[in-house]
């Protein structure tokens, strides 16, 4: 392809290039619209085996429709062919809102041939048509205001990373910005703690430059959408069938994880804490004293128990010098003892207690006369007090509510509902 792009061969006499079958992406269609648009005439087709193969085709008057497009649309259906973008009610969406794509019309199958459950779940009754059959394609697509339908990608490619679902193909969009980059994909790994790191793999013109590339990303998009690890490839794996092989890719090494340069082993104690403290939190063995805690899939959430990990073993350091320094080496010379922020004094009442004076009640500023009121108050008195301390803020807002209600109104902070149950047991 490439080759063809350089204009080394004359296909004037190509009168039109009908391109299918997979995810055609933004960056790939602006090349071949450059090259060809002239003298070809360009369509981009999606359709399914279930559906008759193709169900819709898009032709690009110009580029600049395809601004906020992640992948080129796939326009619109094609005659006896209905689209219909639904939520998870089988529900329309509106134009813009992203759902996924079934299809309607002469050209969808009945079912497929001895697997009951699966036509079950493709083939579906249409909710607006009840005699007609919907197959459900498992993209996820939105309506644009041409009435073009943009492809977003599979529904199974989402993920979520920290509580946000994400669409790879978003992430693959900006990265083929980045002037350096000929084709890259963005992948989603399960580490052993469960966590989801994007690995990026890139095929590039010149040396691989990761601050470049993630400062570029980071004016883009948020933290959490740039891949956690990369891999410089040669070139993309493909499948017989021309897609990425996905499989292929993420069956790499991870010894050819970029984040990791040269391992130097931990040397003093706290290093050798430290690491296994890595290891447990980032779910990897392969971790030495240089490794960049946020390389290795380290976030904010992760920051928050590497932090409770340290008072575990009675060390303590502060948020910003994590930041400032996320390897095991910056930590180790950062940290310090810790001491709690609060020791709590010991309980001077005891059991054979027979008189409370202040001294015995340290974390209250009572005199002698405050400590006899409250005791001639407690049914048993001293016998019947443990310990005295104050209340803390929200107990005293809830205590001060209280006094403050009265019968008509009623305590706020208790709030009486009455339910009523059949007792049948249907």
């Amino acid at each position: 392809m490439d080759y063809i792009y350089e204009n080394k061969l004359d296909f004037s006499y190509l009168k039109q290039v009908i391109l299918g079958s997979d995810i055609l992406h933004v960056h790939d269609f602006k090349r071949l619209y450059k090259r060809f648009a002239k003298t070809t005439r360009i369509t981009n087709s999606y359709g399914v085996t279930e559906a008759t193969i193709d169900s819709s085709f898009y032709e690009a008057k110009n580029l600049e429709s395809l601004a906020d497009c992640s992948h080129v649309p796939i326009g619109k259906p094609m005659r006896n062919t209905q689209f219909y973008i639904l939520n998870s009610f089988q529900e329309l969406v509106p134009q813009g809102v992203e759902g996924e794509l079934y299809i309607g019309g002469l050209g969808v199958a009945n079912s497929y041939v001895n697997k009951e459950e699966l036509t079950r779940s493709k083939f579906v009754s249409n909710p607006f048509n009840k005699k007609d059959k919907l197959y459900r394609t498992g993209d996820l697509a939105r309506w644009l205001p041409d009435g073009n339908v943009d492809f977003i990608g599979r529904k199974d490619s989402q993920v979520k990373i920290r509580g946000y679902r994400i669409e790879l193909g978003e992430i693959e969009k900006v990265l083929f910005e980045y002037n350096d980059i000929v084709s890259c994909c963005v992948l989603p790994k399960e580490d052993t703690k469960g966590n989801i790191n994007l690995i990026g793999y890139l095929v590039l013109k010149t040396s691989f430059k990761k601050e470049a590339v993630k400062s570029f990303l980071s004016t883009r998009l948020p933290d959490y959408m740039i891949p956690t690890f990369w891999i410089e490839l040669e070139k993309i794996p493909l499948t017989t069938n021309g897609k990425v092989d996905k499989k292929i890719l993420l069956q790499l090494d991870e010894v050819m994880f970029s984040s990791e340069e040269l391992y130097v082993p931990p040397k003093t104690e706290i290093e050798k804490q430290l690491m296994i403290i890595f290891q447990e939190l980032l779910g990897t063995e392969k971790i030495g004293t240089n490794t960049n805690f946020f390389e290795l899939g380290g976030h904010s959430l992760l920051v928050v128990q590497l932090i409770a990990q340290l008072h575990k073993i009675n060390l303590s350091i502060s948020v910003k010098d994590i930041f400032e320094d996320p390897t095991i080496t910056g930590i180790s010379e950062r940290v310090v003892s810790s001491k709690p922020l609060h020791e709590v004094p010991v309980n001077g009442i005891q059991k054979e207690t027979n008189y409370i004076t202040p001294s015995m009640v340290p974390l209250l500023s009572f005199d002698q006369k405050d400590l006899n009121n409250v005791v001639d108050k407690i049914k048993g008195g001293v016998t019947n007090i443990q310990d005295m301390y104050p209340l803390s803020p929200l107990q005293e807002g809830i205590y001060f509510h209280h006094l403050m209600s009265d019968a008509d109104e009623g305590d706020p902070y208790i709030l009486p509902h009455l339910l009523t149950f059949n007792n049948s047991n249907k």
